[in-house]
């Protein structure tokens, strides 16, 4: 069986690609099939795949019209996961990815300004009726700033996975070289981080 997630955001800079990549790699490592696709037009993660040299997880690109055929072809290819990285502030391309999802998550930055924008996403992703968690992500080493953002998420009555996501220098470096952090320094806080998380994820949403 495909499981399908979409992360999505309307928030510009609340990190879905780098979400998406390092939980596709982390599911590629595990042993699953696994489909990355970049439905933004920026192509972000199309460039992160150029740089990887052709390494697993596959990576394609698709639009709102075109979505349906890439989940569609993924399919027939036997994924196990398919991930779609959707653009900030297009709810077009949001709604439809959500509305092909089994699931849905929503990375959000531990400050004001994306803990308020968060509601705008998480209402289109009730209008689709899609299970959904949220994560903190890019978050600060300090322990007190995300236990502030998790007490201001749990008001959208969402679970909140409860595996920060810190903004550490090796996801940048990895991306550089068209990897991740858990393949960049695999024994490193960055790669525990995201194992977590995933683990975190897989059981609340696919188990």
């Amino acid at each position: 069986m495909t499981r399908i997630l979409t992360i999505a955001s309307r928030k510009g800079g609340a990190g879905k690609s780098t979400i998406a990549r390092a939980f596709a790699v982390e599911a590629a490592q595990a042993g699953a099939s696994v489909e990355l696709i970049d439905m933004d037009p920026q192509g972000t993660v199309r460039d992160w795949f150029g740089r990887r040299r052709g390494e697993p997880p596959q990576v394609t690109t698709a639009e709102p019209s075109t979505i349906g055929r890439a989940i569609k072809d993924a399919r027939a290819a036997g994924r196990d996961y398919v991930f779609i990285d959707t653009p900030p502030h297009t709810d077009g391309a949001m709604t439809e990815a959500a509305r092909l999802s089994d699931a849905v998550l929503i990375p959000v930055k531990p400050y004001p300004d994306d803990l308020v924008a968060a509601r705008a996403t998480i209402d289109i992703v009730r209008t689709m009726r899609r299970p959904a968690v949220l994560i903190i992500n890019a978050a600060p080493p300090r322990a007190a700033a995300s236990g502030l953002a998790r007490s201001s998420l749990a008001r959208f009555g969402l679970p909140v996975v409860p595996h920060d996501i810190t903004d550490r220098i090796a996801h940048a470096y990895a991306s550089s070289e068209g990897r991740t952090a858990a393949e960049y320094e695999p024994g490193g806080k960055a790669a525990a981080e995201v194992a977590a998380a995933w683990a975190y994820i897989t059981a609340a949403l696919f188990s």
